[in-house]
């Protein structure tokens, strides 16, 4: 599984550009991070429900930060990693997930 990272930066110049940068897993270790990401969720449903884009949770997976919040019923997944974020959001996480269970069976 490849994560992609991109965003604006700006350089020590004032030069504005766009940086990216993947991030490669092996299979198992794909599945372990998708893993932890549902189990977080799952585990922390109560939690997350009971004060909406105020309670969050957040873990370390390796060199990744991970934070989780709800809003609407939904939650939001963002991935933290050197000078990178990206946003998951619900149906694209899950899509994500199936997916790539089911090409790796």
């Amino acid at each position: 599984m490849i994560l992609g990272f991109y965003g604006s930066y700006q350089n020590e110049n004032g030069v504005d550009y766009r940086g990216f940068k993947f991030k490669n897993f092996e299979k198992f270790k794909a599945l372990e991070f998708l893993d932890k990401i549902e189990h977080a969720i799952q585990g922390n449903k109560k939690f997350l429900n009971s004060d909406y884009d105020n309670n969050n949770i957040a873990f370390k997976f390796d060199d990744l930060y991970v934070v989780i919040w709800f809003s609407n019923l939904s939650y939001t997944i963002r991935v933290f990693w050197e000078d990178f974020d990206s946003t998951w959001e619900k149906t694209a996480f899950e899509r994500s997930k199936r997916r790539f269970e089911r090409k790796t069976k």
